[in-house]
């Protein structure tokens, strides 16, 4: 029906993150509200096989501190690691052509990390179609995922989507839950909230309440 932010109109992806309260701030859900989370994980005989990723990340314009001090850091920062990697990558290029790749790149993980607005349609447009390309065209259609900074969490968590047909073959569903949103009395900030209810159990593609 729509664009997302990395599905075409009418195509089919598998949105996820790594972290419930990321979860729960990309959708936002208001005070008293009820929202369910699901759980999956990777199928034992998977878990030897890694998934091709493409990242989208926002490259830094000096790396050099994180470079000389990532041993004595608490732990790997994804967007450093990765222009670690791309600067190595565009060896012998010069000081401005690395910038401008640099920008572009940027550029579309700011569009990747975009609200939701009302003019929505116009980014993910963009990302949707680029999401498709890098799906289905780059590598020869052998990149099974990607990971994109949170829209709420930019640079600091990621979110990934991947291909239905990766997530059937290599995921099971575990459990899902159904919390609702409380604030919290002394920051006036919105938590997890309280679990009400969880279940196990499926059936034909349905979740079973018990």
């Amino acid at each position: 029906k729509n664009y997302g932010r990395a599905n075409l109109k009418g195509q089919s992806v598998f949105y996820g993150t790594f972290f419930h309260p990321t979860a729960i701030k990309e959708k936002n859900p208001k005070e008293n509200e009820i929202y369910t989370v699901s759980n999956w994980v990777m199928n034992e005989d998977n878990m030897n096989q890694n998934i091709l990723t493409y990242p989208i990340f926002r490259p830094k314009s000096d790396s050099s501190f994180y470079k000389k001090f990532k041993r004595k850091l608490f732990e790997e920062n994804r967007d450093d690691e990765f222009t670690l990697q791309l600067e190595q990558s565009l060896r012998g290029l010069s000081e401005k052509e690395i910038a401008q790749i640099k920008n572009f790149l940027i550029f579309i993980s700011d569009c990747f990390a975009q609200k939701e607005t009302q003019n929505s349609q116009n980014i993910y447009f963009f990302t949707a179609s680029l999401a498709n390309k890098i799906f289905n065209s780059i590598y020869n259609g052998k990149i099974e995922a990607i990971t994109y900074p949170s829209v709420q969490e930019i640079t600091v968590v990621e979110n990934i989507v991947l291909k239905p047909s990766v997530v059937e073959k290599s995921y099971k569903l575990t459990h899902v839950s159904d919390f609702k949103v409380s604030n919290s009395i002394s920051s006036g900030r919105r938590h997890l909230g309280s679990e009400i209810g969880k279940t196990n159990k499926f059936k034909d593609g349905k979740i079973i309440w018990v």
